[in-house]
């Protein structure tokens, strides 16, 4: 039971720590979340917004990037 408790522990300060670490989501002004992890995260410069989540973004209102290709 320590053993669970202690990894359960230790998953959620890794989780902690790499979100203060980790790059905003981005939302634009046509209302697009852009994670880090998306190719085109870079080239976003006119964003209105940034949240901590992908899923924080999308509860205020935005959308994922449409895929191509």
């Amino acid at each position: 039971m320590k053993k669970i408790i202690l990894l359960t522990l230790s998953f959620v300060l890794v989780l902690v720590a790499e979100a203060q670490t980790a790059e905003p989501v981005k939302k634009t002004r046509s209302g697009t979340c852009f994670e880090p992890s998306h190719p085109n995260y870079e080239k976003v410069r006119n964003y209105i917004a940034t949240y901590k989540t992908l899923e924080e973004c999308i509860n205020s209102g935005g959308k994922t990037p449409i895929k191509t290709g």
